[in-house]
């Protein structure tokens, strides 16, 4: 956690971006299937029903840490890192219970739900770090 404390605060603030712009790519990946001798078949990200709010909410996390990073002001008064680290935690949330119902029954997670889960905890773990050390 020491490492991730040193870091410049702009290398934060783009990192959570980049995280979030990742898990929005990976839900155009396979998430969950099933390997059979007749063939792969999967889902990828976009054919959970709620995959647009994820979508929508890593959208948010990445224009506002985007915007931080770039001394950019924010598009509304309101929005704040403190939105754009609970729009972080819910996509990490969002992610793992996508995660966990790719491993029911006998299909299995495959590499956009890993991409999706990682690039999604790590954004959260970053935002929050940023967000807890630039509290008043």
């Amino acid at each position: 956690m020491d490492r991730i404390r040193g870091l410049p605060r702009e290398q934060r603030l783009l990192g959570v971006a980049i995280t979030m712009v990742v898990f929005f790519v990976s839900l155009f990946l396979d998430w969950a299937g099933v390997d059979t001798p007749l063939g792969d078949f999967g889902s990828n990200g976009i054919d959970a029903n709620s995959w647009w709010i994820a979508g929508a909410l890593a959208v948010v996390a990445a224009v506002l840490f985007a915007a931080e990073a770039l001394n950019y002001p924010p598009p509304f008064a309101w929005a704040s890192l403190g939105l754009g680290t609970l729009s972080a935690v819910l996509v990490a949330f969002w992610a793992l219970t996508q995660f966990v119902d790719a491993t029911e029954g006998p299909s299995s997670p495959k590499l956009g739900a890993w991409i999706g889960l990682v690039a999604a905890a790590v954004g959260a773990v970053l935002a929050a770090v940023t967000w807890v050390q630039e509290r008043p």
